[in-house]
């Protein structure tokens, strides 16, 4: 969540009752199609300016903002944070280093 959104005074325990700015899902091999659907669709309803759809095994990450288009990004590709996490940037293969191709 951007600092702006922080309440006066800060941050409690529990639940947040707003959006996050950013929602970063990441695809485990036990996913449904169903349930990663049901998740995109609340963070899109409830007002998240952007998800970030990372999908370890074919090594992507699929971009939701709510005021542009979806584009799906590879590893020869890089992954930008727009005006949601501005000036962000890095090669979509660095978000995988570590991970291992045959997970």
């Amino acid at each position: 969540m951007r600092a702006d959104r922080i309440p006066n005074d800060g941050v409690r325990s529990g639940l947040f009752k707003f959006p996050p700015d950013l929602a970063i899902e990441v695809i485990s091999p036990s996913e449904t199609a169903s349930s990663l659907e049901e998740k995109i669709r609340d963070y899109a309803t409830s007002g998240t300016s952007l998800i970030w759809l990372v999908d370890p095994m074919r090594r992507t990450i699929m971009t939701l903002p709510s005021d542009a288009a979806v584009s799906w990004l590879a590893e020869g590709d890089a992954l930008a944070g727009g005006t949601v996490v501005p000036g962000f940037s890095s090669p979509v293969h660095e978000v995988f280093d570590g991970i291992a191709r045959d997970i």
